[in-house]
């Protein structure tokens, strides 16, 4: 009896402390749109992914660019090894850093430039090797998806694999690999247990145009081009699309609109009239943040330690978020809202994102919906300030630390619409 006891304490307590943090089960992580697919003869043109990590080498800056190509190599290998795509052609251009801001516009400019149909976007967030002896080789891609015809984003998903110990087969390329035939498998199947099918809107739908989330400048982010724009546009219009309540189009073809651009309102609703747009949504991302890695079933079965200490000096993600919608025909705002979180082991943050917009995009709708409530709000993003000096910068960091927490709380612009997410599905 005191053998199994000493058993369950030395292995089977970790694995329970190790499932509560990083979560079980299969969860959604893709969103297709109904009747979106690949023809035979179409010509797809694979954009450079975009390395999104928070954490990087600093001390190997010069692989940087091997890491992005590598990344897309591999995904584009598993495209060809697919059988819908055996006699399309694939195209891979070289773009400069500058390229990388794939909003729907520039989107549309690289396809005509090179004359093709489907356009792949993509951003690294994870690609890591071994860390110590209990963070194992792992990677995570997040893959947008274009169609030119359309003029329309048909496509978006993630996905993030870890080795099960660092001596397990494959590293972290096989890592990017199984993530990027997870991915291309959801777009090609519409798996329904990891993927939203995003039905056609009901005719009469009011119809709202979704603008790219700029991405401020925030010494907080760590680096420069977080991919948090992209991110939370997708999802957030997707989320708001699979209702089939509102016709939504994400992006536009006019203006210099981007990601790296903070719309003024009178762009944007001007942007909307010329869409025949009857809403407009106007967003920023302030912070975005991932963590480098989670505690494995590995590490725990290690040592109860091991795992202890990991959860003790746990990296922090942080994802902040602004969205305001504007009524097109008086240019009045009738939605403002703020979502803030602050977690410890939330590598792939569109998690964070889409449990972010299932808070908020109900309330987005219904602002929409309900004509009766469509009162005119104040708006918060032009009032957002980010710290400037090394005195604000600390202290914001510090504060940041003192809000984690392993339940993942997000907090909100309104009172009435706090909730605390439950602790599943982390990674």
């Amino acid at each position: 009896m005191k053998e199994i006891t000493e058993i369950l304490n030395g292995y089977f307590l970790p694995l329970v402390i190790c499932i509560l943090i990083t979560g079980c089960g299969s969860s959604i992580n893709a969103y297709k749109k109904e009747n979106a697919g690949v023809k035979r003869t179409d010509k797809l043109l694979v954009l450079p992914f975009l390395d999104s990590r928070t954490f990087t080498d600093k001390t190997k800056a010069n692989t940087i660019d091997n890491i992005k190509d590598i990344t897309r190599n591999i995904f584009v290998d598993e495209l060809r090894k697919n059988k819908k795509f055996a006699r399309t052609i694939v195209i891979m251009p070289k773009l400069s850093p500058s390229n990388y801001d794939y909003s729907l516009a520039k989107v549309l400019r690289l396809a005509k430039k090179y004359d093709c149909n489907i356009v792949f976007c993509g951003q690294i967030f994870s690609f890591v090797k071994t860390r110590a002896a209990s963070i194992p080789p792992r990677a995570g891609l997040f893959i947008r998806i274009y169609d030119v015809r359309k003029k329309a984003e048909i496509f978006v998903g993630e996905s993030y694999s870890a080795a099960g110990a660092p001596g397990a087969r494959g590293g972290r390329e096989y890592q990017c690999k199984l993530a990027s035939k997870n991915i291309l498998n959801n777009f090609l199947k519409g798996n329904s247990a990891t993927t939203v099918t995003i039905p056609n809107p009901s005719k009469g739908s009011p119809k709202v145009l979704i603008l790219p989330y700029y991405e401020k400048d925030n010494p907080i982010n760590l680096i420069d081009k977080t991919g948090g724009g992209p991110v939370v546009s997708s999802i957030f219009g997707m989320e708001l699309a699979k209702r089939g309540k509102i016709d939504v189009r994400l992006g536009t073809s006019l203006g210099n609109v981007s990601y790296g651009n903070l719309i003024k309102t009178a762009e944007a609703i001007k942007i909307g009239k010329k869409e025949g747009a009857d809403y407009v949504v106007r967003g920023q991302v302030t912070e975005f943040r991932r963590a480098q890695s989670v505690p494995s079933l590995w590490s725990a079965a290690i040592s109860l330690s091991i795992l202890a200490a990991q959860v003790m000096f746990a990296e922090t993600s942080g994802v902040d978020i602004a969205t305001e919608v504007y009524r097109v025909k008086d240019g009045k705002c009738i939605f403002a809202k703020r979502d803030i979180s602050h977690q410890k082991y939330v590598v792939s943050a569109e998690k964070t994102v889409r449990e972010i917009a299932q808070i908020t995009i109900p309330a987005l709708s219904k602002s929409i919906l309900s004509k009766k409530s469509q009162t005119s709000v104040t708006p918060i993003i032009n009032s957002i300030t980010v710290p400037k000096t090394e005195k604000e910068i600390k202290e914001a960091a510090e504060k940041i630390a003192k809000k984690q927490t392993q339940t993942g709380k997000i907090k909100t612009a309104k009172k009435d619409t706090n909730k605390t997410l439950p602790l599943m599905n982390r990674r």
